[in-house]
């Protein structure tokens, strides 16, 4: 078995609430938690299709995977 590096394990033990990572807001209405999901991915998206491979990229395809969970979470489509 190969060990994953420290950064991946880190971030698996500490991996903060869904809200805490995208900045949602709790007091918002889910209306308003769909309409800022759909901006922070129309957002990420656009990031990750002028990056070259490489961490930076990972980063973006993470969030728009966090995004994703949220979306879902909210009551919003997770696809679109």
């Amino acid at each position: 078995m190969v060990p994953l590096p420290a950064r991946t394990c880190v971030n698996r033990l500490a991996s903060p609430a869904i809200e805490d990572l995208l900045s949602i807001d709790l007091e918002w209405s889910h209306e308003q938690i769909r309409e800022y999901l759909r901006r922070e991915f129309a957002k990420w998206n656009a990031r990750l299709n002028t990056m070259a491979e490489g961490p930076d990229r990972d980063h973006a395809q993470y969030m728009l995977d966090k995004i994703g969970e949220a979306r879902i979470k909210y009551g919003g489509r997770s696809n679109r």
